[in-house]
């Protein structure tokens, strides 16, 4: 059955606001992405294009960002 209590609690844990970036193109929010930096590897958690703009080589675009933030450390991709 549904827990209430149990899924707030699974959302407030997983929905880190101060750790989600918004991607942005022509000054427009087209998706998302959780990294955390603060590992070694670094971990790219959640990566998220609106369709609209899928296809387009924004979700390559950033995760070669990501890649070369992280550089000389791997990126481990979730």
């Amino acid at each position: 059955g549904w827990d209430t209590d149990d899924q707030r609690r699974r959302f407030d844990a997983w929905f880190d606001v101060p750790g989600l970036q918004i991607v942005e193109s022509g000054g427009r929010a087209i998706g998302m992405l959780r990294v955390d930096r603060d590992t070694s590897p670094v971990r790219l958690l959640s990566i998220a294009i609106a369709p609209a703009e899928q296809r387009r080589g924004f979700g390559s675009a950033v995760i070669a960002d990501v890649q070369r933030e992280a550089a000389p450390r791997a990126v481990w991709l979730q």
